[in-house]
């Protein structure tokens, strides 16, 4: 996530992130202690919660209802990378 509102993730599949899977970005805003990202391309917005665990991880849980039956609840943790 930058300054300006734009996001960009990377999706792998393996913890070495060798075997990427796939691209996503968009755009984010927060209230209060929610976040709310709308990807390129997706037909609905995102709502999480968020916990900053250290300056490098954040943890995100989904606020937003999903219609997917299993994907009811799903926490992401965020690790920055430093290049």
């Amino acid at each position: 996530m930058t300054a300006d509102g734009r996001f960009g993730t990377l999706f792998f599949r393996d913890p070495a992130r060798t075997l990427k899977i796939h691209k996503r970005g968009g755009y984010w805003i927060t209230r209060k202690n929610h976040v709310l990202f709308d990807a390129v391309g997706a037909k609905k917005y995102n709502v999480y919660s968020y916990k900053v665990i250290d300056v490098d991880t954040v943890q995100y849980t989904t606020i937003t209802p999903n219609e997917v039956p299993g994907c009811r609840l799903q926490v992401y943790t965020e690790h920055r990378v430093r290049d």
